[in-house]
């Protein structure tokens, strides 16, 4: 009997450890996200950059992280590539960012859209509700990227308007077979003068068609 009480005790005094150790390492993630949400506000781009991009390591671990990232994605001063880029981070997690990265499909810097295009991509079929601004984005990107690159000798030549493209093909194949209605868009990226587009166009009607 008093083996088995020792016992008793042991456990008991486990158990109690493991609460005591999982409550500090819970505590010390949240004072790291909170001091990480402080720094997105910081005046140096670069702490803003870091502050964003830690973030989306932490990843989903307390309820303040994606609020975070989505408001630094609409802020006009804030770090918009990297909140996207943490956002892609976290993955289908970050469900409830994507009415905010479908806004940022439009923002006016090339590079935003970029992130912000290959972070539904990570989000994958939980970013179905960003196909039609998607398709719209590489529409419109074809619109004016092609008299933009006619001005150069070598339209293959690696740019911001060809990144783009390449990055919301491939985001409509991550999405899968709920992206149908990119389909005719992509079957016309297929003929690309960027190659790479076109082959990227190519895997990603795979996808959608469910083919692998």
């Amino acid at each position: 009997m008093k083996s088995y009480n020792r016992s008793l005790v042991i456990i008991a005094g486990m158990l109690i450890l493991t609460l005591i150790i999982n409550g500090c390492e819970k505590q010390g993630v949240e004072q790291k996200v909170n001091k990480q949400i402080r720094l997105l506000k910081h005046d140096y781009y670069k702490v803003r950059n870091s502050a964003a991009l830690a973030l989306g390591k932490i990843g989903p671990q307390t309820k303040e992280v994606v609020p975070a990232l989505i408001q630094a994605l609409k802020d006009d001063f804030g770090p918009r590539s990297a909140a996207a880029t943490a956002l892609g981070e976290i993955g289908p997690d970050a469900k409830d960012a994507v009415p905010a990265l479908v806004e940022a499909l439009k923002d006016e810097n090339i590079n935003v859209r970029r992130h912000t295009a290959g972070a539904l991509g990570q989000i994958g079929s939980n970013a179905k509700e960003a196909v039609s601004a998607l398709v719209q984005a590489l529409k419109d990107n074809n619109d004016g990227v092609r008299r933009y690159e006619e001005t150069w000798l070598h339209p293959e030549k690696e740019d911001g308007p060809s990144r783009l493209r390449r990055s919301i093909v491939e985001a409509l194949g991550r999405i899968g077979p709920e992206a149908t209605e990119a389909v005719p868009a992509l079957v016309e990226a297929l003929e690309d003068y960027d190659s790479e587009v076109g082959q990227r166009a190519a895997k990603a009607l795979k996808k959608i068609k469910g083919k692998f």
